[in-house]
């Protein structure tokens, strides 16, 4: 029984990867198991989220008295954030080297080629920052590379995995305000399918922010695991799960004090 939400191609799938809280004696990242899940299976409820471009990419999933059948545990028993670790590092590495198509909206080649159409290739606040975003696309891509080869030849690369998640994040911000600066009042409204694209395409780039874990999370995975720098105290580190009383486990939360399964 449980929720996730913002679930990525759930609506499309027929396995789905849960994490579930399999002992609640002890602390909060271990005591936790993963489980392969049938989306098809009884109890599962998969419910599309709309984003603010129109499109439903994101899911609510709801788990209503699942029965998994034997063999669906992955990995060791109790042993499942370790699992998700591995999950996560791996999805912010293709997240993060993921090489944008130069027929992006937000790609330079693209906006470079909308600023002439639009008569502001000369415009010398555009053309900064187009130089730039050029010079940040090429930064990104050469890191990307560099992380692609490595992992080819046997070398994990580990938790810089995050500053290409996040660089790749930036990258997109940035080149959303070069776009806004390239579109100029065309932004504001208009039937040319190119730029409507380009307008869609900023409304989307928040969401890079947050996918595959949020900015603010990989600059502490990148603090503590890249540069060495001290984690942040956690006084309940150590504590046993059911003994907690923050989120589902505050007095009066209607969960049980062993809280959700």
């Amino acid at each position: 029984n449980g929720q996730k939400v913002w679930t990525t191609g759930a609506h499309y799938s027929d396995f789905g990867a849960v994490l579930a809280r399999s002992d609640p004696a002890q602390p909060k990242h271990k005591g936790i198991s993963m489980f392969i899940v049938d989306m098809h299976a009884p109890g599962v409820t998969v419910r599309p989220l709309r984003i603010a471009t129109g499109s439903a990419p994101f899911n609510e999933v709801f788990f209503d008295n699942v029965a998994l059948p034997a063999g669906s545990l992955i990995g060791t028993d109790n042993k499942g954030w370790d699992a998700a670790v591995v999950m996560l590092r791996s999805e912010r590495i293709a997240i993060g080297t993921m090489t944008a198509s130069r027929s992006s909206p937000l790609s330079h080649e693209s906006l470079a080629a909308l600023a002439a159409k639009l008569g502001r290739g000369g415009d010398p606040a555009a053309r900064r920052g187009l130089a730039e975003l050029y010079a940040r696309e090429r930064a990104v891509a050469l890191f990307g590379q560099l992380l692609r080869e490595q992992a080819m030849s046997g070398r994990d690369p580990g938790a810089r995995g995050s500053v290409a998640k996040l660089a790749a994040a930036e990258l997109s911000r940035f080149a959303a305000n070069v776009a806004a600066d390239v579109l100029g009042d065309a932004i504001a409204g208009t039937d040319d399918d190119e730029v409507r694209a380009v307008a869609t395409a900023i409304v989307a780039v928040p969401g890079a922010a947050i996918a595959g874990g949020t900015n603010e999370i990989q600059r502490n995975i990148i603090g503590e695991r890249v540069l060495g720098l001290a984690k942040d105290p956690g006084v309940d580190r150590d504590t046993p799960f059911s003994q907690l009383r923050v989120g589902t486990q505050k007095p009066g939360s209607g969960q049980s004090p062993g809280g959700p399964r």
